[in-house]
């Protein structure tokens, strides 16, 4: 019994970690990008991608302002936490990053979508 009781806390847990990393949009913005490009993925492309996706806009209408905040909150707290969390690799030697876990990626970032047009969540 106290097996049982374990695991399910264990995945209780997952979860809770799942749902706090996803409740934030330039995660599920970082996410996103990764379940559709090829890894690795250099760091300056991320942030260019998480930045044209933030602005709705092209990369070339994106402010370097923008730029440099983005870069800054993905190298000092987003993408450590997903790295972290095991959810992507984060390599600061060659400032790339790679999903670790694709297909649940995809998986995720679809479940996610369904959630915000059912409820339209456009956060």
């Amino acid at each position: 019994m106290e097996n049982k009781t374990q695991s399910f806390s264990t995945e209780v847990q997952s979860a809770d970690t799942i749902f706090a990393l996803l409740s934030n949009q330039r995660r599920r913005y970082v996410v996103n990008v990764l379940s559709e490009q090829e890894p690795p993925i250099a760091l300056h492309d991320l942030i260019i991608s998480v930045s044209s996706l933030e602005a709705e806009t092209e990369p070339e209408n994106i402010a370097a302002e923008t730029i440099d905040e983005v870069a800054t909150t993905l190298n000092h707290v987003h993408l450590p936490k997903l790295d972290d969390a095991n959810i992507i690799s984060y390599n600061t030697e060659t400032n790339t990053v790679t999903s670790v876990q694709t297909e649940k990626l995809k998986l995720l970032m679809s479940s996610v979508e369904d959630v915000q047009r059912v409820y339209c969540l456009e956060a």
